[in-house]
């Protein structure tokens, strides 16, 4: 009874908040102590940044100033100074931090704006929305009430804060963070556990590249709205998060570079994901067979007859209608990708760098909208399956260093996006299949496979050649013939030539910056 009553205030808070930040002033001026204030918040700045801001000054309403937003009274509620080379250090007596009715701060992008956020800004009880994200900032208490906490790229240090009790998007990584993620630190944020799900509110937790150990807390599975969590480059010692078998909004879960071990089958667990879109649980030591019945449950990896419309994940806060995009890594061959902002129809599966072992499961050859596929580094045994050959969207092919054995099959031509293939470091055999796009790639797609023979190899084959019948289609190259990368200039060349292409679309790019 405690728990609804404390949401039920929270949420009348918010409804009060943002719509007294969408109530912008139309003709009231500045309160005369909020431009005092923001003019302390000046001058706290180095000159440079002071020559920037050169319109704030007294002679001004400070409810015109750029960045700034009052509301109806002439209160300031919002300040928004994002990517503006600010540079210099907060203290205890910074005056931004004495704005009462301040809702919403962004200083995202200033990468040498820093200092010790003032313990102040957890008094500001009307404050839900703080976007820090590229800065030089160091720990502080914020307010609970906060609805947004982007502190990624920062120099936070120290164990893992709190998630504030009404958060709907935390991104708490790329900091210092140590210790472990407590089951308390997220069951006391009883807006999320306990908050009916509806269209509007979703839930994105973020604590990646930070030095994280202990478990994946138990009390995740109570966030029904769940959607992104991201936990990759930590040192988590745990096993497959079975227990968030209760959370069937999510569509990306990003596990890779910890220390999770054991099998993902998750036993008598009945784990379904319908909406998982982008699933990367790369080096680590997961072992076992590939999990064919959890596989079965990703309904968003499989066509559904039309292609979906484009449109990239977001989140809306009642009743204010501001959005917020969340972002992804995703690597290739060593080249590490951010989607700044993640398009709901690209898929991808990284499970390289692993101990699976077995067969790889048919339920992948019903995932008609798979874009990336990554298996190697594996135990991977049998034949490379003829119906990777039906996966009509699929643009990267990764399957090597395996012990996959047999001929490759002629299928595989028809995969008329396919622009990076991996076969190498296997046990195939035969004939690499000619006249097909398949021979487009180079020598080391192939290598080590002592029994392969034909272009693009060296090793010519005893038998007459036969041709192949497929076709070779149009297609988008990603211009990732070669497999190595001898230099950071072709890295470079490469990453343009991705950003240009089909499968990022134009909702991605690779960016340090909060897509909006």
């Amino acid at each position: 009874m405690l728990i609804s009553l404390v949401s039920c205030f929270i949420f009348n808070l918010y409804i009060a908040t943002f719509f007294s930040i969408a109530a912008l002033s139309v003709s009231a001026q500045c309160q005369s102590d909020q431009q005092q204030l923001l003019l302390g918040f000046k001058n706290s700045l180095n000159l440079s940044s002071s020559e920037i801001l050169v319109e704030w000054n007294q002679g001004t309403d400070c409810c015109s100033w750029d960045g700034i937003t009052c509301d109806t009274n002439g209160w300031v509620i919002g300040l928004d100074l994002s990517n503006r080379f600010l540079s210099g250090e907060f203290n205890n007596s910074n005056s931004l931090f004495r704005l009462q009715h301040l809702g919403r701060l962004n200083l995202a992008g200033n990468t040498q704006l820093g200092g010790r956020l003032p313990d102040s800004i957890g008094n500001l009880g009307q404050l839900t929305w703080i976007e820090l994200r590229y800065c030089k900032f160091t720990a502080s208490d914020m307010s609970p009430y906060v609805s947004v906490l982007d502190l990624h790229g920062n120099q936070f240090q120290g164990k893992i804060p709190f998630f504030p009790q009404a958060a709907y998007y935390i991104d708490y990584s790329d900091n210092n963070f140590h210790g472990s993620i407590l089951d308390k630190t997220i069951s006391r944020v009883p807006f999320l556990t306990h908050f009916r799900k509806t269209a509007d509110y979703k839930l994105s937790i973020s604590i990646k590249t930070d030095r994280l150990g202990g478990k994946v807390p138990k009390s995740l599975a109570n966030c029904k709205i769940l959607e992104v969590l991201d936990l990759g480059d930590n040192q988590i010692d745990d096993t497959f998060p079975c227990h968030l078998n209760s959370t069937p909004e999510l569509r990306v879960l990003v596990l890779r570079s910890n220390n999770f071990r054991g099998d993902v089958n998750c036993g008598g667990n009945n784990v379904t994901w319908p909406m998982l879109q982008i699933i990367d649980l790369a080096s680590n030591s997961f072992s076992g067979k590939l999990p064919q019945g959890l596989l079965m449950t990703w309904d968003s990896m499989k066509a559904h007859g039309v292609e979906p419309y484009s449109e990239n994940l977001r989140y809306e806060v009642m009743p204010s209608r501001a959005t917020f995009h969340d972002s992804v890594r995703v690597t290739m061959k060593g080249l590490e990708l951010e989607l700044v902002k993640i398009q709901t129809f690209f898929t991808s599966i990284d499970f390289s760098c692993n101990k699976f072992e077995g067969h790889i499961p048919e339920a992948i050859g019903d995932f008609k909208a798979l874009y990336l596929l990554n298996l190697s580094n594996n135990l991977l045994s049998g034949r490379v399956p003829s119906f990777l050959g039906s996966l009509p969207k699929l643009e990267a092919l990764d399957l090597s260093n395996n012990h996959l054995g047999g001929h490759i099959p002629l299928q595989l031509a028809n995969l008329n996006f396919l622009s990076f293939l991996n076969l190498s470091n296997n046990e195939l055999t035969g004939r690499i299949p000619l006249g097909t796009q398949i021979q487009s790639f180079s020598e080391a797609s192939f290598g080590n496979n002592a029994g392969l023979c034909g272009p693009p190899l060296e090793v010519q084959c005893d038998s007459p050649p036969t041709s192949s019948n497929s076709g070779t289609a149009n297609h988008v190259k990603w211009n990732f013939d070669d497999i190595s990368l001898d230099s950071r200039e072709e890295a470079v060349a490469i990453t343009r030539r991705i950003v240009a292409g089909r499968w990022l679309g134009n909702g991605a790019i690779i960016s340090s910056v909060l897509g909006k």
